[in-house]
């Protein structure tokens, strides 16, 4: 008599799709978080710190678009999420996501 092998499989297909949206949709902010935590600490160390960051430092009148007075370089890195999906595969939604939130929460951060 063979042994019955016990299997078990995981099917996610029983998930409503907003569920799989809304996981897609954490997992890009996720992203997002850490895209610009890793770039604001690449800015704070000493050879780009003078160059780029210490404008945004220097904005002593804060106001709704201070989180947007930085030097074009900044701008470049924390506009370049999206690249970030050529070395981190995502779905196409993730991408848009990403791409529509960090267009729009530019000054919140």
């Amino acid at each position: 008599m063979a042994k019955e092998r016990l299997t078990c499989t995981v099917r996610w297909s029983w998930r409503p799709a907003w569920v799989n949206d809304s996981n897609r949709a954490a997992a890009s902010n996720t992203r997002s978080w850490v895209h610009f935590y890793l770039n604001h600490r690449l800015l704070h160390l000493d050879p780009l710190y003078g160059w780029a960051h210490a404008l945004h430092h220097r904005t002593v009148n804060t106001g709704p678009c201070s989180g947007i007075s930085m030097h074009p370089l900044e701008h470049l890195l924390y506009l370049s999420l999206p690249f970030v999906f050529v070395v981190i595969p995502g779905s196409p939604f993730v991408v848009t996501f990403s791409r529509s939130t960090t267009s729009i929460t530019a000054t919140s951060r």
